[in-house]
Order: C-alpha cells, then sequence, then structure tokens
C-alpha cells in the first residue's frame, strides 16, 4: 500500500487506480477476516479515488466506483450500520442500472446483485414497500 501511494503521489494520473484497486483489496481482505471496522477507511479513501477517477474518465471508471460502494455498504452492513450502507447501496444500483443499459451481457449480474442487496437492506431496516420502487415500471 505504502508503494501504491508513493506512485499516486508522484504520478497520480497513472498510479491513482491501482492505489484505489490495493485499498480495495486490502478492505476486501479485512472485511473477510471480520474486521470490517478496520476496513472502513480504506473503503471510504477507496471511494474517494474512484468517485474522482470516475469523474474524469466514467465510461472507464464508473464500474469501478459502484463497486466501491458496494463494498462500503457491505462493510457498514456487517456492523450492523444497515441505514449508513442504504444511501451507498442505493447509488451503486443508479450506477450498475446505468451501466446495464449500455452494456447487459457485462452488468447485469452486478445490478441483480445488487437488487438483491438492496432488498435486504430495505427488510432489515423494515422497509419493505421501498423495495417495490427498486425499479419503478417505465412508461
Amino acid at each position: 500500500l505504502t508503494l501504491y501511494r508513493d506512485l499516486a503521489t508522484h504520478n497520480p494520473h497513472k498510479h491513482t487506480a491501482a492505489l484505489a484497486h490495493a485499498l480495495t483489496n486490502l478492505s476486501a481482505t479485512l472485511d473477510r477476516l471480520g474486521r470490517a471496522e478496520e476496513a472502513l477507511p480504506h473503503l471510504e479513501e477507496a471511494l474517494t479515488l474512484y468517485r474522482d477517477l470516475a469523474t474524469h474518465n466514467p465510461h472507464k471508471h464508473t464500474a469501478d466506483l459502484a463497486h466501491a460502494l458496494t463494498n462500503l455498504s457491505a462493510a457498514l452492513g456487517h456492523l450492523g450500520r444497515a441505514e449508513e450502507a442504504l444511501p451507498h447501496l442505493e447509488e451503486a444500483h443508479t450506477l450498475y442500472r446505468d451501466l446495464a443499459k449500455r452494456n447487459p451481457k457485462r452488468h447485469a449480474k452486478d445490478l441483480a446483485q445488487i437488487r438483491a442487496h438492496l432488498l435486504e437492506t430495505y427488510r432489515a431496516l423494515g422497509r419493505e414497500d421501498d423495495a417495490f420502487w427498486i425499479d419503478p415500471p417505465q412508461p
């Protein structure tokens, strides 16, 4: 991680995505080990980096941003913080829905998974009725 930070500091255009990916991998490992609280700062930093990357190159990094949002919401969920996870899930759902419209073969599975996570979160919060509006009917 230190090496990626140094590289990204000296050449952000070339190495910021690698730093964000390393942060994502570290946080995923921590979360799998039951250390979700330790993973949060890394997830939040990766999210900030991917948000910036997606702003400058949405075609290349929007899926990464959606994935980072999903990871952060999962870690928050593991910590019993479903209310905090919800806005991240909703944003990830919007991104995956747009990605799936443009490239269904690549993102349909991601969209289905985020819908399931969103439904689980609404249920955990006692908001089952909100789940009916995950993907409202199109006119």
